[in-house]
């Protein structure tokens, strides 16, 4: 058999020749002499994140509070690639006005 050739189209294919013809009473070979095989190419593709947001408002007008902002998963990982790690939210202290007394 020649050496496996991949075709850009899901499949791979190879053949054979025969080498000496029957003789002397002999039998054929038999068998196919081409043979076509499917593949799954799939391309390693890692996973991907959107951009931060911006940042939300202070949750407090006034004294301590927090702030959020998110980002989303653009892309999910294929073929045997990269999972995506880390957050999909971060958390920032803030701080509003002085609070009047």
């Amino acid at each position: 058999w020649s050496e496996w050739d991949d075709l850009q189209t899901g499949q791979r294919y190879r053949s054979r020749s025969v080498h000496q013809k029957p003789e002397n009473g002999g039998m054929a070979c038999s068998g196919n002499l081409n043979e076509t095989r499917s593949c799954n190419i799939v391309d390693s593709e890692p996973c991907e994140f959107e951009e931060w947001a911006s940042w939300g408002a202070c949750s407090e007008s006034c004294g301590d509070g927090t702030r959020l902002r998110a980002r989303k998963i653009s892309f999910l990982a294929k073929g045997g690639g990269a999972q995506c790690f880390g957050s999909l939210r971060e958390i920032q202290g803030c701080h509003g006005d002085s609070c009047p007394e």
